[in-house]
């Protein structure tokens, strides 16, 4: 929308009941309370007018994931700084937004530049924003998928407290991370400090496609939406778009709690044995394609579980639990590859090295507890040789 003005928002949510203590709306609702920066696109379609959450960050990897994968909000993980709750709006408080070592944005000197209409200020949160959701197969050619999913939210606004403040942006620009950008410049054209209650319905849509298709596959959506700053840097890239190098791989069969593991089988499928494989993984690197000819080399652990099952008579291998210890390596699994990937914090050593002989280590905590511990010795013989 050309006559539009683009929205530029970090929310601090102390409450935010999105999730569920077990089963998903049979079971009490879970708060996952998170910082969250959007920046919402003015939009318009055949004289319609809306906004599009189009870039996002979040600093809860559980809320990342069900804003991306459940509402179509494309949130990539960061570390947020956000004033406490009360303080004052004097030029000292400060916002900083930092992604993968990057300080992407910093909003500095908030201070106070008068009352703002509390009914204006519920009328600028109360837009109408139209998602599409992160998985390639929302914007895939249409003879492999037919149609596009759309996230239609509304919001109504309950504000206690708005006032109009002055502030200063500082924006970086990073090219696996261009969220520098989207915009002409880093002066706001206007800034509020709004505090109050947020009610957010969602409606599902699902569209065929037409042709061309829009969105379509573009290296800047890529970017934008999965991408992130290079973290180890002087490896050797794959010419390949996307692989896994010089992999270090562990695997082992292990004996499956068949009852336990059969309610979280898609539909269609079923167990065909009660063992599985295990895998522990190291890429070095591992590539993602983003921006042209530009390729994202990450290092990062990985652990597979994997069970042998069937589905429509076929003999599958299905990947029922991963756990990754880079963003993104977990969003191209679960947008590019459907893998259930979550983060977590892995460590996996061989010493002296990845040869025969060596003794293998393996420890992985998510949330604070230590989830899985492994130990070995690599044999000096082969199996199948």
């Amino acid at each position: 929308d050309p006559e539009g003005i683009a929205h530029l928002s970090v929310t601090h949510y102390p409450d935010a009941p999105i999730s569920w203590v077990g089963e998903p709306g049979n079971s009490e609702a879970l708060s996952l309370p998170h910082l969250l920066l959007k920046v919402q696109l003015p939009l318009v379609d055949q004289g319609r007018k809306f906004f599009q959450t189009s870039y996002a960050l979040i600093d809860d990897d559980r809320a990342m994931m069900i804003l991306r994968l459940g509402s179509g909000i494309p949130a990539k993980l960061a570390n947020m700084s956000f004033p406490a709750d009360g303080a004052a709006l004097d030029g000292a408080a400060t916002i900083n937004v930092t992604r993968r070592g990057v300080n992407l944005l910093q909003v500095s000197g908030i201070r106070d530049a008068g009352e703002y209409d509390l009914q204006q200020a519920e009328a600028l949160l109360a837009k109408v924003d139209m998602t599409w959701g992160t998985p390639i197969t929302n914007y895939m050619a249409g003879p492999i998928v037919k149609n596009m999913t759309f996230f239609q939210h509304t919001t109504k606004a309950t504000v206690r407290k708005a006032r109009k403040v002055d502030v200063s942006l500082t924006i970086k620009h990073d090219d696996f991370d261009p969220f520098a950008w989207i915009f002409a410049d880093s002066r706001p054209l206007g800034a509020w400090w709004l505090e109050g209650d947020l009610e957010v319905t969602t409606k599902v849509d699902t569209i065929p496609k037409a042709d061309p298709q829009i969105p379509h596959m573009d290296a800047n959506i890529t970017a934008l939406r999965t991408s992130g700053a290079v973290l180890t840097h002087g490896l050797n890239v794959s010419a390949r778009s996307s692989a896994c190098s010089n992999a270090d791989v562990i695997w082992t069969r292990m004996k499956l709690n068949t009852e336990k593991i059969t309610p979280y089988l898609p539909p269609g499928f079923s167990l065909e044995q009660d063992e599985g494989v295990m895998m522990l993984q190291r890429c070095q690197p591992g590539v993602f394609k983003l921006l042209g000819d530009l390729k994202l080399p990450m290092v990062y652990n990985e652990l597979w579980v994997n069970v042998f099952g069937t589905y429509d008579d076929t003999p599958i291998l299905l990947p029922i639990l991963l756990l990754v210890d880079d963003d993104v390596a977990m969003m191209a699994g679960n947008d590019y590859g459907g893998t259930p990937k979550k983060l977590a914090n892995l460590t996996f050593t061989m010493t002296p090295d990845s040869g025969a002989n060596s003794s293998v280590f393996a420890s992985i905590n998510r949330h604070g507890r230590q989830i899985f511990k492994f130990t070995g010795r690599i044999g000096a013989g082969t199996i199948g040789a």
